[in-house]
């Protein structure tokens, strides 16, 4: 068997799976003679797991239905880009049947709006290939929606920015959104932000959704280049904290995409005799409205 999800770099997770023999029953740890697990980026062992034992070892469970569960630590998903890493299980029974599965580990350091599950459900049954790309789908529309909205929507947590307000602005607008908490913010002409830069929070309001960080009464900043500064958290921790529109949104942007990938780049085709224009690399209206909405983006 293979299967595949998608992991988010230096994190935990648990992947669960039954063992089965050819016949399609389940194989209890009773009558498993070994378990070992290879996990490889390309060529590269990850974590050691080199044909390492998992028989009830090494952060692997199996349990007397077959149920196996790997509890997924941080260096198995050990990255700082985009790349597969590939977890191959081979079980040898007692009757010295031998079962291999592969579990295959789109890790990505982009927050996805939308998951796998939830855009192939229109889609019907999918390939592995038809999966992997899906997931490069939905992070290639992340990234696009990050550049057009101009935020980020990955967690972070104890974030610094620095800003150049104009001296008649009363507000700034920090990257990750929404904001979790604001630990501080401080003011400095010359930008030497110690405890004395300090404004307090009493004299400023965070618009958590907005990203947005507003003096009170009336105030404005100094103004100057580097005399303003943010420590804060911010960002959606996981697709579970997406918007719902925006993430039905980017269901429905991520589909539409899937189902004209052939068509990906081409700005006319003939259809029936006639060309017809197709801008497929375009954002659906729907995803543009939910963006502008969260954001609050002006269009013009």
């Amino acid at each position: 068997m293979a299967t595949i999800a998608r992991y988010i770099p230096g994190s935990t997770a648990t992947f669960t799976a039954t063992i089965r023999d050819a016949a399609g029953s389940a194989v209890s740890s009773a009558s498993i003679a070994a378990a070992t697990l290879t996990l490889k980026n390309g060529s590269t062992i990850i974590n050691g797991r080199n044909a390492q034992n998992v028989l009830n070892a090494n952060n692997v469970t199996i349990n007397t239905d077959g149920g196996l569960v790997w509890s997924i630590q941080t260096a198995d998903v050990d990255a700082s880009t985009h790349c597969e890493h590939v977890a191959t299980f081979t079980i040898v029974t007692t009757s010295n049947e031998t079962i291999v599965a592969t579990h295959r580990m789109y890790i990505s350091p982009t927050l996805a709006l939308t998951s796998y599950e939830e855009v192939s459900l229109p889609l019907g049954e999918l390939s592995e290939s038809d999966q992997l790309y899906i997931q490069q789908l939905i992070d290639a529309l992340t990234d696009r929606a990050e550049t057009y909205a101009g935020v980020r929507f990955a967690y972070v947590t104890g974030a610094v920015e620095v800003f150049s307000p104009h001296p008649e602005r009363s507000s700034v607008r920090i990257k990750h959104v929404p904001i979790d908490t604001v630990t501080d913010l401080r003011e400095d002409e010359d930008g030497d932000f110690g405890t004395d830069a300090v404004i307090d929070a009493e004299d400023y309001f965070v618009n958590k959704e907005l990203g947005e960080i507003e003096l009170r009464g009336g105030a404005t900043f100094l103004g100057g280049p580097g005399s303003a500064q943010v420590t804060y958290s911010g960002g959606y921790k996981s697709v579970g904290d997406v918007p719902m529109q925006l993430r039905m949104a980017a269901t429905e942007q991520v589909a539409y995409s899937y189902q004209r990938r052939s068509s990906m780049g081409v700005t006319s085709e003939s259809v029936n005799g006639m060309s017809v224009t197709r801008y497929v690399t375009e954002l659906l209206p729907a995803f543009k409205s939910a963006l502008d909405q969260i954001c609050q983006k002006v269009v013009i």
